[in-house]
């Protein structure tokens, strides 16, 4: 026996159209001979009624209240992320390039970008390791549905498809903080890439190899890890820094462990780095310019920057623990930076929330004071790459260090301090804000 039933469907339900037109007041003066009657009874009186006879008619007549601008408006309406390298972002870049695909569903895009409210939820006093909110808890989830929808539908799936859905998916992950879930997306894309040929697989697919590398570096920046793909095209080391400030400290460097030129060879790196990527966002973008113009050679100096060689805090490591700890020191602002310039194009402040967790203090303790003799430039740098990146009570701490190390180079005023931090390696217009305000308590101190 075969039970049919017949939903019924609900009438739809039009919504009521506040009035565009309202009854004028007919509140009127109430004229008093002298100040006193103001106080008197009947006066009183009088108000009373003229006041709550306008109140019952527009209870009674149902006239929907105003929402206030400022719960509704998204905070990043209000703050604008400074955007001075172009009007290209991070996210819309991403969505511009699996757009191009033609093979991965709207839906799976608008996940992978992450709905624009919820930067507006992002505190800049929040910590990386928060909980997730109920929103995000409900994006996500709808994601899996639509990446299994996706990758199981009743016809064969093409293999590319596949692939960019689960970018898409990793991209996700990234940016709500997911990263364990990110790591096994990304995983799963290196075990479902190693049977067609691997990494080199994507050497003609070029949104698939850009999108997957943005996806990778974006994880990685997260946690401060080396990237799980390699770099599919050889990119030439980047030059050697030849200032006059860095080529004295690199020499006396030398001098301390002429046989291990490892931690030498990273705080060179990282600098030359740090300048590569300034020569990138000071290119004047035209009219025609792609995304890649931007996010190709960002993403690819992310992944430099996060494959330089690290300190091993626990074992050790060399005869010099002064000169690793620089080292890992220099390659930690110069992630640092990094993670500014991307927060700073994408509008994401989670890339900067996530390197306060950095172990600077622990870092500035292993190193000796009279070890930083002619290397003050190097320290003061730091130091401030850092206090870019602080909140609250330990921005303080930072600032204190600065103006210490300020007096010690015989450094007065905002100009010879920005002149150092050149003399180093320096992006202009990097984190407004925050060195705005560093300007205005060095104006403060020096006056």
């Amino acid at each position: 026996m075969e039970l049919k039933f017949k939903l019924k469907e609900t009438p739809r339900l039009e919504p009521r159209r506040p009035q565009q037109t309202s009854k004028p007041s007919s509140l009127a003066f109430i004229n008093v001979g002298n100040p006193t009657q103001s106080k008197d009874k009947a006066t009183l009186r009088k108000v009373r009624r003229h006041v709550m006879k306008d109140i019952g008619r527009s209870r009674r007549s149902g006239q929907p209240q105003e929402q206030d601008l400022a719960e509704t408006k998204p905070m990043d309406q209000f703050v604008p992320m400074p955007t001075h390298w172009g009007d290209v972002q991070v996210c819309v870049s991403f969505k511009q390039l699996i757009q191009a695909m033609d093979m991965v569903s709207e839906g799976v895009v608008s996940l992978a970008v992450v709905d624009p409210t919820l930067r507006s939820w992002q505190k800049i006093s929040q910590r990386a390791d928060d909980p997730p909110s109920l929103r995000e808890i409900q994006k996500y989830t709808e994601s899996l549905s639509l990446v299994r929808r996706s990758i199981l539908p009743r016809n064969q799936t093409s293999q590319d498809g596949v692939i960019g859905t689960i970018i898409c998916l990793a991209v996700f992950d990234a940016r709500v903080d997911n990263l364990d879930s990110w790591k096994m997306h990304m995983l799963g894309l290196q075990r479902l890439l190693s049977p067609i040929g691997g990494f080199h697989f994507l050497q003609t697919h070029a949104s698939l190899r850009l999108s997957l590398l943005l996806a990778d570096v974006l994880g990685s920046l997260k946690q401060d890890t080396v990237p799980i793909f390699p770099l599919l095209d050889p990119y030439p080391k980047p030059k050697t820094l030849t200032s006059p400030v860095i080529t004295r400290i690199l020499a006396s460097l030398e001098e301390l462990d002429p046989v291990n030129r490892t931690p030498i060879t990273v705080i060179s790196d990282a600098l030359s780095l740090v300048a590569s990527l300034d020569e990138v966002l000071r290119r004047q973008f035209t009219d025609d310019a792609t995304v890649s113009d931007l996010i190709l050679p960002l993403c690819t100096i992310d992944h430099q920057v996060l494959s330089l060689q690290r300190w091993d805090f626990v074992m050790g490591e060399g005869t010099a623990p002064s000169l690793w700890a620089l080292a890992e020191l220099v390659r930690t602002a110069a992630i640092s930076i990094v993670a500014m310039v991307v927060s700073q194009t994408s509008g994401d402040v989670a890339y900067i929330m996530g390197r306060r967790e950095s172990p600077f203090r622990y870092l500035m303790s292993q190193i000796d004071d009279g070890f930083w003799v002619g290397k003050l430039e190097v320290k003061l740098w730091a130091l401030v790459v850092q206090l870019c990146m602080s909140a609250g009570f330990s921005r303080f701490w930072y600032l204190d260090r600065i103006i210490y190390t300020m007096e010690l180079m015989g450094l007065r005023s905002w100009d010879e301090l920005m002149t150092c931090l050149r003399q180093v390696v320096w992006i202009e217009d990097i984190a407004p804000l925050e060195m705005r305000q560093l300007q205005l308590d060095i104006g403060k101190l020096s006056s």
